[in-house]
């Protein structure tokens, strides 16, 4: 099926236009948080549009958080830095789409704060991070009375755990998934996770894990963290552990107009599955009876829906408006904006993605039934092989493999964070290279398929630890063939965004 987000081939219209500069000015950090950026006469002067274009343009911002529209005689547009909502509402979007469980999104969390633990116990300047992380233990046992003054203060340990660890987008995913959970677990309020003898315990544990770490002991570390992850989700969750994510992370706060309130029945609509990929909403005069608006009201509610990639709206006679799954495109996009905003280098991206890949392979192998996974991943590497000579197709028989083993590993959440860190790298590595760069020369293609093989000969034995430091090493390599010279470059895809 034809993709109408692309196909439709025209230039973006003016008010996405105007968004789009306004976006590129604050994720580059030319406007900073809280920076006036003029009031609305002075804005529709220097854009040289009507007011309901420009209207048009700062709802959409406005949506993503990156503006708030101060009303009133002193009004004015005010800016605020990219924040880590904004991509969890659209990492959202995905997993309630695809009915996952909050089990499942923890479990995500509770991979990678053992990684970052491990991270830490094994740098030579851990003894810096141990000496921050006791404080903060600190701050948690003198609140400890207090669960309203603990909750932010133990979020804060799980926070500086993994951004110590050196990755910074590690540490945005991290940002990413609790902002999925908090609002969820809060709301279940399970009262054996939030006994006083409960939080005794949790500082105890975080106590154990820093002198683990500061002993240097990095596969102590984690697998003492990794235990007490799971020992933590039992309790939070409990029998609320197949609850499948619901609603979305909220962006702007405060009373919402009309055309956010259209919005968010719509969005609801599609993310619950009621609206389909490719689905027609129907045409603009038929939605405007529907809803009881004015056209403008409609339009600007059809504005911030296309902001988040969930329609495309088709001009013309026979014109409608096209339903679209939530996919990890918009994902990567509010994702590049943070990491661009941060100053992320590409390798960074590429080592945090390195991370989830080794974690799916030893997922594999540690699996009873791994055969139809070994199976099915052959087949993916006998496809590959068939491409060999065509990088294009090679890119994306490779991409069908390292895709496949990240979903092997059982994880929907980090399975959807691995597409997502994929979509950033490529896009913005292909974006200033030719294809061939991004997978190497034949021969670095054929070095890279001897070793999928030798990596299903570790998962077929069952050696999960073997396994996942193969794949680790080769990950390493993969890395620096696939960035080359841009390693340095920081994340960006809003200057090569389709």
């Amino acid at each position: 099926m034809a993709d109408v987000r692309r196909a439709a081939g025209r230039p973006r219209e003016k008010p996405h236009r105007i968004a789009d500069e306004l976006r590129l000015l604050i994720a580059s950090g030319e406007l900073a948080e809280g920076e006036w950026l003029g009031r609305e006469p002075e804005l529709i002067e220097r854009f040289r549009v009507s007011r309901p274009s420009l209207r048009e343009a700062l709802r959409i911002l406005e949506a993503e958080g990156l503006v708030s529209i101060v009303r009133g005689v002193r009004g004015g547009v005010v800016v605020h830095a990219p924040h880590e909502r904004m991509a969890a509402r659209t990492a959202a979007h995905i997993l309630q789409a695809d009915n996952v469980p909050l089990a499942d999104v923890f479990e995500a969390r509770a991979q990678l704060e053992p990684l970052a633990a491990r991270e830490i116990a094994t740098t030579p300047d851990r003894d810096g991070a141990v000496t921050e992380l006791r404080g903060v233990v600190e701050r948690q046992r003198a609140c400890l009375d207090d669960p309203e003054l603990f909750r932010p203060a133990n979020a804060a340990f799980h926070e500086r755990l993994v951004a110590l660890a050196g990755n910074q987008t590690l540490a945005v995913v991290a940002e990413m998934l609790t902002e999925i959970l908090v609002p969820a677990v809060t709301a279940l309020d399970r009262a054996g996770a939030g006994s006083l003898p409960a939080r005794r315990r949790g500082a105890r544990s975080q106590e154990r894990l820093l002198a683990l770490i500061e002993d240097g002991d990095g596969p102590g570390a984690e697998k003492h963290w990794r235990s007490h992850m799971q020992a933590v989700k039992r309790a939070l969750l409990g029998d609320e552990a197949a609850t499948a994510v619901r609603g979305t992370v909220q962006v702007v706060a405060g009373k919402q107009g009309k055309p956010q309130q259209i919005a968010d029945e719509i969005r609801a609509s599609i993310v619950g599955g009621e609206l389909d990929e490719g689905d027609s909403l129907g045409r603009e005069p038929e939605l405007v009876e529907r809803f009881g608006v004015s056209r403008p009201s409609l339009r600007e509610a059809l504005r911030l829906l296309e902001a988040d990639g969930l329609i495309t709206v088709v001009r013309g006679v026979h014109g409608r408006v096209v339903v679209h799954r939530p996919d990890q495109r918009m994902t990567a996009r509010m994702g590049s904006l943070l990491l661009r905003a941060r100053n992320v280098p590409l390798a960074d991206a590429f080592a945090a993605r390195a991370l989830l890949e080794p974690l799916a392979a030893r997922s594999v192998a540690a699996r009873r039934a791994r055969r139809a996974a070994v199976t099915g991943l052959r087949a993916l590497i006998d496809r590959e092989d068939e491409a060999i000579e065509d990088p294009e197709r090679f890119a994306v028989a490779n991409a069908a493999f390292h895709e496949r083993l990240v979903s092997l590993g059982g994880n929907q959440t980090l399975a959807m964070v691995n597409r997502m860190l994929n979509e950033i790298v490529v896009r913005s590595v292909t974006a200033v290279s030719q294809a061939g760069d991004v997978v190497g020369s034949l021969a670095t293609r054929r070095r890279g398929l001897r070793s999928q093989r030798r990596l299903l000969e570790l998962l077929e034995a069952g050696d999960a630890a073997a396994a996942e430091e193969f794949w680790r090493d080769h990950m390493t390599v993969v890395g620096r063939v696939m960035l080359g010279q841009t390693a340095s470059n920081v994340v960006d895809l809003l200057l090569h965004d389709a």
